[in-house]
């Protein structure tokens, strides 16, 4: 039987935090801002409407 190799090995080195890891959290603040901003853009929008309409 060949040996495979036990999962406990520890992983390969690597410089600075994973790629995926650090592309979610970029993701998610830059996901969290829009959606901040889109939130208050709906706002004033609403506003502007009902005080321009109404």
């Amino acid at each position: 039987m060949p040996s495979l190799p036990s999962p406990t090995d520890p992983p390969e080195p690597h410089q600075g935090p994973p790629p995926k890891t650090f592309l979610a959290l970029v993701f998610s603040v830059y996901s969290s801002i829009v959606s901040f901003s889109g939130y208050v853009f709906y706002c004033l929008g609403l506003w502007y409407v009902t005080h321009t309409i109404g």
